[in-house]
């Protein structure tokens, strides 16, 4: 396994004139590749016994998650190499130069996931002259410094599950079990080591950068640490106990004019300064940099205002949301699902979305949610700011953004679906051997209907159906509402809704009504860009006819108040701004 050098001194406060810099010229190109969440499959972690291992068609041992594992998850875990290949693939065919990874690179930080990903990204740097720009997500770094790890949930050659832990780990420090691997090589690397690895891939300055910040350095610094390019926290209630805590924000001029901002969002609040355990940061984000990280957003405000002192194209971008994400509709899925349901907890303040704004951003890129969304806020103060929530390649509907400049102040940004990945299917025959291992033990078994994808949109959204299924009508729908969902079709929800309404297309008798939550989530999802079930003048009858809020749905029975209820989230999604399509001027 490659280890990680010693982390060099950075030269990042830097002014270079290049005679290589480029300008944005109209039709200058940067995509916006979110939440890979690559896992090496073809890993071989040192001091692991590969005879465990499921094998490929050539005999050579692949390191896979369990389709199960799979299918209890918000992403993919396998299909991820090939469709990140894929994606980088399609820009070369594009001849797009800059590339933007606003987090969640890789599946946990880990060392042979980290290193996978510089390998990718060093080849193409060298063979295609691309340039990457990373900022960290919340699962890269898991917690902001180095820890044991693993996953018990690996797929081993016989078809059950396996496990492979870091050596410190509690379950490779104890007598280990058969069905036990042991390797470092799947810990959770902190800042250090992932910055240290992905360092020339903006974490540091490149020669052919015009210009390159970072919020602990100015125009007249040499150069910092990584030592010294941290937060000090410290223990309110005990002033001595303090946390030096990474920040990998920068801001760079990679062609002339262009300022891509990336900020490092993740804040891993301290649970004992002590002992230097930490909360994750997956529901922290904007709303928790407002305590922990003020500094880093005066920076920001900083760098908003000189972009617009020195007329430059300020493009910010993050792991994490800046604006509403759900099209308003906060209110309404509590009022369905109750506090705190489908990940609100994630969503950013009214008063956090128009700070955002009011420190001067006005285009941002987001990942973390896996959808694809386009969201606006307009500051009392009058600034507005966008934000562009970046698919995941890894979930339904995978695909990446694309922003093109036409005019020199004038850009569109573009969803760019991906449908089509090859190989995608390499490791079916494996999951056969699974599914059919389980059948055979009698254990709880997943839809074998997932193997008939013909390609990697339908293998997505396939995993998305089992998702709904397995985890999230069970865990997140009131019961009474899924058991009437499940066991009627939309004529029938349409005659409860309103009896004399029945004279609808008889062809609705043969929809199963549980679609509509299968549409509520691709919609959820892709927004525009989804491949609905139930045909659009359907939906124009349901939504315009039939939605409610629970407030004013006062006459009816609780369960079509909850129909009612629903029908008003997805007809505020229908009416969203476009996601597929924005365009944007300074």
């Amino acid at each position: 396994m490659m280890k990680p050098s010693i982390y060099v001194t950075l030269f990042l406060s830097l002014l270079i004139f290049s005679s290589e810099a480029r300008s944005a010229k109209v039709g200058t190109q940067i995509a916006f590749l979110a939440d890979v969440h690559l896992h090496d499959i073809y890993a071989s972690p040192e001091g692991t016994e590969t005879q465990l291992l499921p094998q490929l068609k050539n005999g050579n041992p692949v390191l896979m998650r369990s389709m199960m594992a799979q299918l209890s998850s918000t992403r993919l875990f396998n299909e991820n190499y090939y469709v990140f290949i894929a994606a980088l693939d399609d820009l070369v065919r594009r001849n797009v130069k800059l590339v933007v990874l606003p987090g969640d690179f890789t599946d946990d930080g880990q060392p042979m996931n980290v290193l996978a990903v510089k390998r990718i990204l060093d080849h193409y740097t060298s063979r295609y002259h691309m340039r990457f720009f990373v900022i960290n997500g919340n699962h890269d770094p898991v917690r902001p410094f180095t820890q044991s790890a693993g996953k018990s949930d690996f797929l081993g050659r016989d078809g059950l599950e396996v496990a492979l832990h870091s050596a410190a780990h509690s379950r490779c420090t104890s007598a280990i079990a058969p069905r036990q691997l042991c390797s470092d090589d799947i810990k959770n690397w902190g800042y250090q080591e992932i910055m240290n690895a992905l360092a020339q891939h903006g974490f540091t300055p490149h020669s052919n950068d015009v210009f390159y910040e970072t919020p602990f350095t100015s125009q007249n610094n040499n150069g910092v640490t990584f030592e010294s390019r941290q937060l000090q926290w410290c223990d309110e209630s005990q002033p001595k106990k303090c946390v030096n805590m990474p920040d990998s924000s920068y801001v760079v001029e990679p062609i002339k004019d262009v300022w891509l901002l990336a900020i490092d969002a993740n804040v891993y609040i301290p649970k004992d300064y002590a002992t230097g355990a930490y909360e994750g940061s997956g529901n922290a984000g904007y709303n928790a940099m407002r305590t922990y990280k003020k500094p880093i957003l005066s920076w920001i405000e900083s760098v908003a205002r000189r972009a617009r002192e020195q007329n430059k194209q300020l493009i910010a971008f993050s792991h994490f949301p800046a604006t509403d994400f759900y099209d308003n509709t906060n209110k309404d899925i509590t009022q369905l699902f109750g506090p705190n349901s489908l990940q609100t907890k994630r969503l950013p303040t009214a008063e956090t979305a128009a700070y955002m704004a009011d420190l001067g951003l006005q285009l941002h890129f987001a990942g973390h949610m896996h959808i694809n969304d386009t969201g606006s806020v307009t500051s009392k103060n009058g600034n507005r700011l966008i934000n562009v929530q970046v698919p995941s390649l890894a979930a339904y509907r995978p695909g990446y953004k694309l922003l093109t400049f036409t005019g020199s102040k004038e850009v569109e940004v573009t969803s760019e679906n991906i449908n089509d990945v090859a190989g995608f299917d390499e490791l079916f025959p494996l999951y056969e051997n699974e599914w059919q291992k389980r059948q055979q033990q009698g254990m709880n078994n997943w839809s074998r209907h997932i193997l008939t994808s013909q390609d990697y949109l339908t293998f997505t959204d396939q995993h998305l159906l089992q998702l709904i299924e397995q985890r999230f009508l069970p865990k997140e729908w009131p019961p009474e509402l899924v058991n009437y969902l499940q066991q009627h079709s939309i004529m029938d929800l349409i005659t409860l809704l309103e009896p004399q309404k029945a004279k609808y297309s008889s062809t609705l008798a043969e929809v199963p009504a549980i679609t509509l939550v299968y549409d509520f989530y691709r919609l959820k999802s892709a927004a525009d860009t989804a491949m609905l079930e139930i045909d659009k003048q359907t939906y124009d009858v349901l939504l315009s006819e039939y939605s409610m809020t629970m407030q004013t749905c006062i006459h009816n029975s609780k369960l079509v108040c909850q129909l009612r209820q629903l029908l008003l989230i997805m007809q505020k999604m229908f009416n969203e701004e476009p996601a597929d399509k924005v365009k944007f001027s300074w």
